[in-house]
């Protein structure tokens, strides 16, 4: 998977997006496509459906640990950096920070 924690899926390297595609092939059989002379058009098909996955995963994630305080308006950084999932070294959730 790639972490929640790039601005957009635009951001993501390539090389993370190509391992996902990799990836992929351990659950589809791509090979016959990627020989396709529409292969092009399948892999956009394909980025488009990353990227929106991305983007549902990221809103959701983010629903669930940046909470709101009404009176500001804000997030409180800090009690979010508490919130800490146990899934996730400190180093790592600060990126998400």
């Amino acid at each position: 998977g790639v972490a929640l924690y790039y601005p957009s899926w635009l951001k993501v390297s390539k090389e993370q997006k190509a391992a996902l595609i990799t990836d992929s092939g351990t659950q589809f059989y791509l090979r016959p496509h990627l020989e396709f002379p529409d292969w092009t058009e399948i892999n956009v098909g394909i980025q488009q459906h990353l990227q929106k996955a991305y983007n549902t995963n990221k809103a959701a994630f983010k629903a669930q640990h940046w909470v709101i305080d009404p009176t500001t308006g804000t997030c409180n950084v800090e009690k979010i950096r508490r919130a800490r999932p146990e899934n996730i070294t400190a180093s790592e959730w600060d990126k998400y920070i």
